[in-house]
């Protein structure tokens, strides 16, 4: 989480609680914990206006289903042999035992 081990965050809390004291350490939880709610309330809204937004004008240029794949014309077998997994390249001749051809 955050890039930091369990113990550098126990180490960060306990720090913040001797900082702050523990008389207004809840207040500070709760202001973050309504900041959290708040980010996460956004970052909600904010995706479904892009994803009416981007509907809107697929739909003018006449695609009516939203999805990569299909947009791309990928059917479900297709998605197996993903394009973009990366191939080892080919073994030069010298490297080829008689048991690989």
């Amino acid at each position: 989480m955050f890039g930091i081990s369990g113990q550098e965050f126990i180490f960060w809390l306990v720090l913040a609680a001797i900082i702050i004291g523990p008389s207004r350490l809840p207040g500070y939880v709760r202001t973050v914990r309504e900041k959290i709610r708040h980010f996460k309330r956004v970052w909600q809204l904010t995706s479904q206006n892009v994803d009416a937004e981007m509907r809107g004008a697929l739909s003018d240029i006449g695609v009516e289903d939203f999805s990569p794949q299909k947009f791309l014309g990928l059917e479900d077998e297709d998605l197996e042999d993903n394009a973009f997994t990366p191939v080892p390249p080919p073994m030069a001749v010298s490297e080829r035992n008689d048991s690989d051809t």
